[in-house]
């Protein structure tokens, strides 16, 4: 431990601590009084904490070697474009390190001689007159945007600052290019406007999908996929429901319906959001009324959501056929595993059943009615004016095969059968049942064995010349189309003709060639 000894001042006796450091030593007052002033302190401490940097303070030492050549580097370095001009504004020099800019600029070397002010475009020649006058009169060091006219017709920004270099009116201007900063904010704008774009292009769709939600007849509930709780109805449901569209938002689904229900709602909201397929249950709501259940997923900012629909047993009941009202047959076509569809006397649809629907792959009926049915069943139409046709002369169809394609293009077998309806107020009217039956004809192909000689062509490679391999594969394949058309029109050689795009004629003079079919009956 260090003991305090006592020496004397002037001041009287002051402790020392032996083994002390010097700072840790008491300091002595000062006798000066201008230590005493604060003003005279604060001005020290300013000096001492807080030096100029707004110029050099040592340039004579730092700068005095350094020559004109040097200079005029350093000057390169330091701009994109260094221009020297007189008292007069005109060019008596000029530096373009940056290339880019110079083919930008066009010539910049032809601006010597060239008023200054005069190279700039027309809008900026009145600020740049004031620039040179500021800077002639001492007032330099402030940067000034001006565009220069470019080559390519577009302006190129420059930013300059001026500097004196003499006493007889000499003025050095440091450019500096602003085209990348310019691109930037062109960017910046274009992207403003498509995010306005985007906006104005939201609002539209979020008000199409209001008005769509709330006009539509049918009750409908937009519902979270991950909880079963309700986001938002329409008016439709909060009619049938009688309860206000505020109290029904935030509830779990199931609430709605009957305690017996909730397992079999569960099951489609479950097949939904897995994509299964499943039916459309028949439900009761918590006033007993009877109504059929059908969801589809959709997304919406990551989230996954489903779109119930409401059909009530009213509007089941009052649809009819032929005039005649028949709820229990109805809804038993409307909820069966085949397809059927009423369409009027020129094939346009007037109904169809959730079975078509699905194989059509259209999300809702009402995009279905006022459709030709040939855009999805048949082969370029040929096959539903056949089947009108036949309608209109026999009254019936039975067992017709066909294709159905959806809207994703992939076509499906099918046997439709169909019947003429008695006349309706609106006209004539018929109905198809159509069933699929991919399955049974992928069986039946597999189980068909190609000609031998498709087996043997590859053994013929080298024995054979290609144009007579050629040939022969052409004439097996035109047979193999031949049988298939015959067999898919129940040997009908009109309908084949026209499904291979060929004449009738042709097609006997191939059925001859080839040795198909019953041949007594060929013309010719």
């Amino acid at each position: 431990m260090t003991r305090p000894t006592h020496f004397r001042n002037a001041s009287g006796l002051v402790p020392h601590y032996r083994g002390a450091r010097k700072t840790d030593q008491p300091r002595p007052l000062r006798t000066d009084p201008r230590s005493r002033s604060i003003t005279g302190r604060a001005a020290t401490f300013h000096a001492r904490t807080m030096p100029s940097v707004t110029a050099f303070r040592f340039a004579k030492d730092c700068f005095a070697a350094l020559d004109a050549e040097t200079v005029a580097a350093l000057v390169a370095e330091a701009s994109d474009v260094a221009v020297v001009i007189d008292q007069g504004a005109i060019v008596r020099d000029i530096c373009v390190p940056n290339r880019e800019l110079a083919q930008k600029l066009g010539q910049p070397e032809s601006w010597i001689g060239e008023n200054w002010v005069q190279l700039l475009h027309q809008a900026s020649r009145a600020k740049a007159a004031l620039f040179l006058s500021d800077a002639s009169a001492g007032r330099t060091g402030a940067w000034h945007h001006f565009n220069h006219p470019g080559r390519d017709g577009a302006d190129v920004p420059v930013l300059y600052a001026a500097s004196s270099l003499d006493d007889q009116g000499r003025l050095l201007l440091f450019g500096r290019d602003l085209r990348p900063l310019s691109l930037l904010q062109q960017r910046l704008i274009d992207a403003q406007h498509k995010l306005e774009r985007d906006h104005g292009r939201i609002r539209q769709l979020e008000l199409r999908y209001r008005l769509m939600l709330q006009t539509s007849p049918d009750p409908l509930l937009v519902v979270n996929a991950a909880t079963g709780r309700v986001l938002e109805v329409n008016a439709a449901l909060t009619a049938l429901t009688s309860t206000a569209a505020e109290a029904l938002a935030g509830i779990a689904l199931t609430d709605l319906f009957a305690t017996a229900d909730h397992a079999r709602i569960n099951a489609v909201l479950l097949a939904t959001r897995n994509a299964a397929p499943h039916d459309a249950p028949v439900v009761s709501l918590t006033d007993g009324n009877g109504v059929t259940l059908s969801a589809s997923l959709f997304h919406d900012d990551g989230t996954a959501l489903l779109l119930v629909r409401l059909r009530t047993d009213q509007v089941l009941a009052t649809a009819h056929l032929g005039g005649s009202t028949q709820p229990a047959l109805l809804r038993l076509i409307d909820q069966a595993p085949d397809a059927y569809v009423v369409t009027d006397a020129e094939g346009r649809i007037l109904a169809a059943n959730a079975a078509f629907q699905t194989m059509a792959e259209i999300q809702r009926p009402r995009d279905l009615v006022g459709q030709p049915l040939d855009r999805w069943l048949g082969r370029g139409g040929a096959d539903l004016d056949v089947l009108l046709t036949n309608l209109r002369q026999r009254g019936s169809v039975r067992l017709f095969t066909s294709t159905l394609a959806g809207s994703s293009g992939l076509a499906t077998a099918v046997e439709v059968s169909a019947v003429s309806l008695p006349a309706t107020p609106d006209g004539a009217a018929f109905g198809f049942a159509v069933r699929d039956i991919e399955r049974r004809v992928t069986d039946s192909r597999a189980g068909r064995d190609l000609p031998r000689s498709a087996d043997q062509l590859t053994e013929l490679i080298g024995r054979v010349p290609l144009k007579d391999l050629v040939r022969e594969a052409t004439d097996m394949i035109e047979r193999l189309c031949i049988e298939t058309a015959l067999e898919m029109t129940h040997d009908n050689r009109a309908l084949a003709a026209e499904m291979l795009g060929l004449s009738r004629q042709s097609l006997y003079v191939k059925l001859h060639r080839y040795g198909l079919g019953d041949l007594a009956d060929v013309p010719g």
